[in-house]
């Protein structure tokens, strides 16, 4: 989960015209990429091998 001093520091540097959907957007982003780092922490990741299968996997679809 992000904080909220994550979701301030990523916004200190947008211009004033920024929209609330390009907000919500960051903020989506921001979570996504930490459930990423998350993931990452707990081992549930994927090997070079297993991607490069599910690739060929998609390929023949």
């Amino acid at each position: 989960m992000i904080t909220p001093n994550q979701v301030i520091e990523s916004f200190q540097n947008l211009p004033n015209n920024t929209s609330v959907e390009e907000m919500i957007e960051r903020i989506l982003v921001l979570e996504q990429i930490e459930t990423a780092r998350q993931q990452s922490r707990n081992g549930q990741v994927y090997s070079n091998n297993e991607v490069k299968a599910f690739v060929r996997e998609w390929r023949k679809k």
